[in-house]
């Protein structure tokens, strides 16, 4: 599993979740996510939910809009656009200044058509919503707005610097 949105069963949704000397919780909706590499992302989309992060720290509550991302044996909290997590459940995916590279592997999960990109340029940061599976879309989006040209093989698309 490297992407899941859960909701909790109808027995449990929206009753009240006693917690030992804590405050009481309404588990809802929420988005677990592993990205490349290491690491796992928790963002909650509705209602409140506990997350336990082992020796990363204590039991943390979620509001609404706010993820934990866990890496390294580090946990962050940080605020997001619950809309832009979401798009992948309708064949979106969006990105928010984030590495070439990155986005690459993302977009990578979902087409047989793999991209790569040259290390020269894998860091420049990228923000937009791209159809999930469109290589060839995301790489003319690429090319019509960074100094990039694709070269295009049957199974592969090759990201590099313009000359």
């Amino acid at each position: 599993m490297r992407r899941q949105r859960c909701r909790l069963a109808k027995a449990l949704a929206g009753r009240e979740v006693p917690r030992p000397g804590g405050p009481v919780v309404r588990p809802r909706r929420f988005d677990v996510y592993l990205p490349a590499g290491e690491g796992l992302q928790v963002t909650l989309l509705e209602g409140l939910v506990s997350v336990s992060a082992g020796e990363a720290g204590g039991n943390l509550i979620l509001s609404p809009g706010e993820q934990m991302t866990l890496r390294s044996g580090k946990r962050t909290v940080a605020r997001v656009d619950v809309s832009r997590i979401e798009s992948w459940t309708t064949g979106m995916v969006a990105f928010t200044d984030t590495a070439l590279a990155v986005a690459v592997d993302e977009l990578n999960r979902y087409s047989d058509v793999k991209l790569r990109v040259d290390g020269a340029i894998a860091g420049e940061r990228i923000s937009g919503s791209f159809r999930a599976g469109d290589q060839d879309g995301f790489a003319a989006a690429l090319e019509a707005f960074m100094p990039v040209v694709a070269e295009r093989q049957p199974d592969e698309i090759f990201i590099k610097a313009r000359d």
